[in-house]
């Protein structure tokens, strides 16, 4: 079976408390844009990560 990756962008703001790991996923962290995309090695997330964050695509559709 092929490996696919699933990525899941979210803009919110932290409230309080920690987040919670299950086996479902890899990882769950809260970062800032630079950081998210100095994370990323893949080109083709770090462009669809920018266009996700400009209001001005706000709504799309990958």
């Amino acid at each position: 079976m092929e490996k696919m990756t699933c990525i899941i962008i979210l803009e919110g703001a932290t409230v309080s408390g920690e987040l919670v790991h299950s086996d479902e996923h890899k990882g769950v962290e809260y970062f800032s844009l630079d950081e998210a995309l100095n994370k990323m090695e893949i080109q083709k997330y770090k462009e669809r990560l920018k266009h996700c964050v400009m209001e001005e695509n706000i709504p799309f559709i990958l």
